[in-house]
């Protein structure tokens, strides 16, 4: 099970993914693909009462998604 600390860092590359901006650790993050914005919108759907459904996170990966793919045009 991740500690404390491996969840923080994987929330922030959440976070960083879905603005686009350099993480604090000064990298770039990794782009939020088509296929990762379907798993994530598929655990909302499974669950609505989750953070992921209830935050508006599955809303913001897809359109991170959409910005990804219209930057690699």
């Amino acid at each position: 099970m991740p500690g404390i600390g491996a969840t923080l860092r994987s929330e922030v590359s959440i976070v960083d993914v879905d603005t686009g901006s350099p993480g604090q650790d000064g990298s770039e993050g990794t782009p939020m693909g088509k296929e990762d914005a379907s798993r994530i919108q598929s655990a909302a759907d499974r669950d609505p009462a989750s953070d992921t459904a209830t935050s508006g996170f599955a809303q913001r990966a897809q359109s991170a998604a959409d910005r990804a793919v219209h930057r690699d045009r």
